[in-house]
């Protein structure tokens, strides 16, 4: 095969008089990195959602920094780094709980390194330059680099320009990069709606003529990248966008069957999305649990709803995993989640306090180790639907008069060695095999 032609790209270097960034902004070890790399002759840049989002206003929640210092010579530089990954080294750089995400410049692979004729990347390991970086990320307005070395930005691929029209666009061809990685649909609906852009046509059009590539990603990947729709508040938009592409029919196939069969079924889907987003419930406990549960909280109700009729009787238990099995199954949900879900949804008889039996003790109710996800739940459903009598109140106030048993998790006894109440009994002391010989 012939080797791909490497066209040099112009940089736009933008001056620190000219951009907002400033380093008081960027994160202490971050900093702390970009110097070392520096002094000791590297190049020194952060790249990715920290320029974009500091360009925008926004807090980064991390910093990638990236460098032409190859793997085994940033672990030399820094004492507290530790290599990972297997396709692609990457340094993390541990300071304390913070860890500075460090990367070596990199390259599109050669189409003569391809085994087959298929697009889809299965590796991307060679190293390159700053501009062969950033003509393989994934859209331009991530790809916008901040020198430490003179505190201006460049820009190779016209990412300031989109950056100003607020568009997604793709860096190069779009149909072939939603081959190369499918998993970029998704990231550029996130981009967009956590941003407030646009996609921009082309890029539109191809994630409608490939969504069905998206099923050659690994469910553990697209698993991630679903969860990241509900970082920032922004999984209404997500979730819409997804539905409008279709992309949703590939991913969640029983969310968008849901959605396609009536108006009403997504304008109760959307409203709890966007009660999720806007009034999100303080909630202490695993995040994933808390969006899983609002998602799939419609399906929930609607098959309740149908089962009462045909089977009256059944356990909400068994209605809440016959929702959530398939998706569970697919994406491989981590198990706990899945049984914090299904509790949580057998729970919410409960809280209707006028429905509940008189012998049903709330104090014990509260102790439940799930109860937390299960009133969460609770409070986004009464925002769907202010009608519904409210007694957050009630049990919140169960929750302060028992303040240390609160969310308190139930004290494993499996391994604790059975008390024996006969005095009588004396427990045989071990022999020597070696003393009845002497």
């Amino acid at each position: 095969m012939k080797k791909k032609k490497h066209t040099k790209l112009k940089a736009v270097i933008i001056e620190r008089s000219d951009h907002n960034i400033t380093r008081k902004n960027i994160d202490e070890d971050a900093l702390k990195v970009l110097y070392r790399l520096k002094n000791k002759g590297y190049l020194g840049y952060l790249v990715g959602g920290c320029v974009r989002d500091m360009m925008l206003g926004l807090t980064p929640k991390d910093f990638d920094v990236v460098t032409d210092a190859h793997p085994n010579k940033i672990k030399r530089i820094f004492g507290n780094c530790f290599l990972i990954g297997r396709r692609f080294r990457l340094a993390h750089i541990v300071y304390g709980k913070n860890i500075i995400e460090t990367s070596t410049f990199r390259k599109e692979p050669e189409e003569s390194d391809a085994t087959t004729d298929e697009l889809y990347q299965h590796h991307d390991n060679t190293f390159g330059t700053a501009e062969e970086d950033a003509k393989r990320r994934d859209f331009t307005v991530n790809a916008i680099y901040y020198s430490i070395h003179d505190f201006s930005l460049i820009d190779y691929v016209g990412g300031m320009k989109d950056m100003e029209k607020k568009v997604i666009r793709t860096i190069g061809v779009p149909a072939i990069r939603f081959q190369e990685d499918p998993v970029r649909m998704i990231r550029a609906i996130r981009f967009a709606s956590k941003l407030n852009f646009k996609i921009e046509p082309k890029t539109y059009k191809a994630i409608l003529k490939y969504r069905k590539e998206i099923l050659k990603s690994p469910p553990s990947r697209l698993y991630e990248d679903i969860s990241k729709l509900f970082m920032t508040s922004s999984s209404e938009p997500a979730f819409q966008l997804l539905y409008d592409t279709q992309l949703l029919k590939y991913l969640i196939p029983e969310i968008y069957d849901f959605l396609a069969e009536s108006v009403k079924h997504r304008d109760l889907f959307f409203s709890y999305l966007k009660a999720l987003d806007e009034k999100r419930p303080k909630f202490d406990g695993q995040e994933h649990a808390l969006n899983y549960g609002v998602l799939f909280y419609p399906l929930f109700l609607n098959l309740q709803s149908k089962i009462q009729e045909s089977a009256p009787g059944t356990p909400n238990y068994e209605i809440a995993k016959q929702v959530i099995n398939t998706f569970a199954a697919h994406f491989k949900m981590p198990k706990k989640i899945f049984y914090q879900i299904v509790n949580a949804y057998d729970m919410q008889k409960r809280f209707n306090v006028a429905n509940t039996n008189k012998n049903f003790v709330k104090e014990k109710f509260t102790v439940r180790e799930d109860f937390p996800l299960a009133f969460a739940i609770y409070k986004v459903d009464l925002i769907v639907n202010p009608g519904v009598p409210d007694y957050t109140k009630l049990w919140e106030d169960v929750v302060k008069k028992h303040p240390s048993q609160q969310y308190e998790k139930k004290k494993n006894y499996r391994n604790r060695r059975p008390r024996n109440n006969n005095k009588n009994f004396s427990r045989p002391r071990r022999t020597n095999n070696n003393s009845k010989n002497k």
